[in-house]
């Protein structure tokens, strides 16, 4: 599913308005009717400008908060409602020609910009890593609808990706090298034995084969499925790299698997 997907899915109400050259010349976004009626499904409505009332909007997929006024703009003499602007925050936030999903969980107000979402869609972990920073800010009564909904088998959808060719040999060396302990500096992991009476433990590419990493013994580390998870995800995983690197290094040389090798 699309991060765009993930986000309409979640929202209690959603709607979407390309930016217009009228609301940069203005220097204030106009919603649309469908927008305003997500603004008051959160209860926001407009206030007067001199209030100074700001509303925060969450940029869906982030920690960012816009704080942006919500207000009627008296037209004089045009004998026409208030024109609904919204400023400051969101203003500075857009781009004409933008599509800008407004959505609320019935709480909070999030935005969502398209073109973001497209960027983020290309990349599967970009889209998990997403889809979870949004939902810890979505109210529990709208996790609680959207899990007891999920009912039944995934649904299906086909997919290409590239499957690089690794040689099991390295991998092998690797799992022997480290006698089932994880390579990870200061990691105190104890194995457990498997159905087939072997130890687990997992091998990791250092530097990743997507990244152009090398699958030779110097870029396999042995490692355990805790630091494996923290060399993909952690905050300080090129700190964790380059400590996993020097390991490496220093348990090739002690074993001698650096020497050429008769066949």
């Amino acid at each position: 599913m699309s991060f765009l997907a993930e986000f309409r899915a979640t929202m209690v109400r959603s709607a979407v308005k390309r930016v217009s050259r009228t609301d940069i010349g203005k220097k204030a976004y106009l919603p649309d009717a469908d927008q305003r009626a997500v603004m008051s499904y959160a209860g926001y409505e407009p206030e007067p400008f001199e209030t100074g009332r700001t509303i925060p909007i969450r940029v869906a997929g982030t920690d960012a908060v816009l704080h942006t006024t919500y207000y009627p703009s008296i037209r004089e003499g045009s004998g026409r409602d208030p024109e609904i602007r919204m400023g400051r925050g969101l203003l500075t936030w857009i781009r004409e020609g933008e599509r800008l999903w407004l959505g609320t969980d019935s709480k909070t107000v999030f935005a969502l910009k398209e073109v973001t979402s497209q960027a983020v869609t290309a990349d599967p972990d970009a889209v998990a890593d997403a889809a979870e920073n949004l939902m810890k800010f979505i109210d529990i009564r709208r996790l609680l609808q959207r899990a007891r909904a999920s009912m039944g088998p995934p649904g299906r959808r086909e997919s290409s990706s590239v499957v690089f060719e690794r040689n099991p040999a390295v991998r092998e060396v690797a799992r022997i090298r480290s006698g089932a302990r994880c390579e990870m500096p200061g990691c105190a992991y104890k194995p457990f034995k498997k159905a087939n009476g072997k130890l687990y433990i997992e091998v990791h590419h250092v530097q990743s084969l997507a990244q152009q990493g090398l699958d030779i013994l110097e870029n396999v580390a042995a490692i355990c499925p805790n630091c494996h998870a923290m060399a993909h995800y952690a905050a300080n995983k090129a700190e964790l790299e380059k400590k996993l690197f020097d390991a490496v290094h220093a348990a090739n040389l002690a074993k001698g698997y650096l020497n050429p090798v008769s066949p």
